[in-house]
């Protein structure tokens, strides 16, 4: 799940795209704190400019034309998601998708790099196995999509189409369940275990989960759990919580990429800006990283480690500016 926010006092998320193109148009949603759409929500972007979500809960606006990091909030909240607004390349317009994950997750959305797509999210065509995907933001080089409705989990045909030109690709779709029962007993100050089980494929899976109550439920290694899957056609893990009080929960499960790309240049923008605002001892945490980043030969997996140990909960520039970054380490 992309920039859902574990602050119970802010009930929003913005989904935004992690690349725009300068003086271009471009398109981001607004997701209330349950998944569904939230119709009228003003967002305010760098610059001072105002958009107001549609009935779809999408938002249109032209890019600054300032090349940098862009962020854009919710006035009143500390919602906010940083993009790397990137300066106008020559193209030809043409259709290019350079990448699309293997697998992804049924329930959350994922992006699709490339060229030629548009920044008016509704002039994009894609589906799923002949069912439309929605597109929930967009910019000419970069699509955040949710899958289509109704999908089982496994592999699915993925088809976009711009014009005359057509990319088709098979991606795996993954479901991830509780095997515990709905309601297990949280107490203040005690642990309890959870089962998940993938469906979709019996490779191993890394997950990272992420309590959005951490007031009621934390796990052993803080706010953010990552576990791995057994593989095969049990393909599950074993999820440890631990009671911070009463009441409901709910937590995020996404797929950590094992990509070996990465968007190596805008990570480096994110972090810089990044550091700028750190305490002295994260700071110099974001600094050995980049370090790794402007090195010849880049170990993607040890750089995603270490970003992994900086904190990135909560909201604010910082907060956002971080999450942005570990998108980017994963091509997303």
């Amino acid at each position: 799940m992309h920039a859902q926010s574990a602050d119970p006092q802010n009930q929003y998320a913005i989904i935004l795209p992690l690349k725009l193109i300068a003086g271009q148009p471009a398109t981001f949603a607004v997701l209330t704190a349950d998944g569904h759409v939230a119709t009228g929500t003003k967002v305010v972007l760098s610059n001072g400019e105002v958009v107001t979500t549609d009935e779809s809960g999408r938002a249109h606006f032209l890019v600054p034309s300032d090349v940098g990091v862009m962020f854009a909030r919710i006035p009143g909240t500390e919602v906010r998601e940083a993009a790397d607004v990137l300066p106008q390349a020559s193209s030809n317009g043409n259709l290019q998708v350079t990448q699309i994950p293997k697998m992804v997750s049924l329930e959350n959305h994922f992006a699709i790099n490339g060229h030629g797509f548009r920044g008016d999210a509704d002039r994009n065509r894609i589906t799923m196995d002949g069912k439309a995907v929605f597109v929930f933001a967009s910019s000419p080089i970069q699509l955040i999509v949710m899958p289509a409705a109704n999908l089982s989990p496994g592999q699915a045909n993925l088809t976009i189409t711009e014009g005359a030109a057509e990319t088709v690709t098979d991606v795996t779709l993954i479901d991830i369940a509780s095997l515990s029962s709905s309601n297990p007993q949280i107490r203040s100050g005690k642990r309890t275990e959870i089962v998940l089980l993938a469906r979709g494929t019996e490779s191993p899976l890394n997950l990272r989960i992420q309590s959005l109550s951490p007031q009621t439920v934390q796990f052993v290694q803080g706010s953010e759990a990552y576990v791995r899957t057994t593989g095969g056609l049990d393909n599950s893990a074993v999820l440890q919580l631990k009671g911070e009080g009463a009441g409901p929960f709910s937590f995020a499960i996404s797929l950590e990429s094992t990509s070996e790309k990465a968007n190596v240049s805008v990570a480096r923008d994110f972090l810089a800006a990044a550091q700028k605002t750190a305490e002295p001892n994260v700071a110099n945490r974001i600094q050995k990283i980049l370090r790794r980043l402007r090195a010849k030969n880049i170990d993607l997996a040890k750089v995603r480690n270490d970003l992994q140990q900086t904190p990135a909960q909560g909201s604010g520039d910082f907060q956002a500016l971080i999450r942005a970054s570990r998108r980017a380490l994963n091509d997303e």
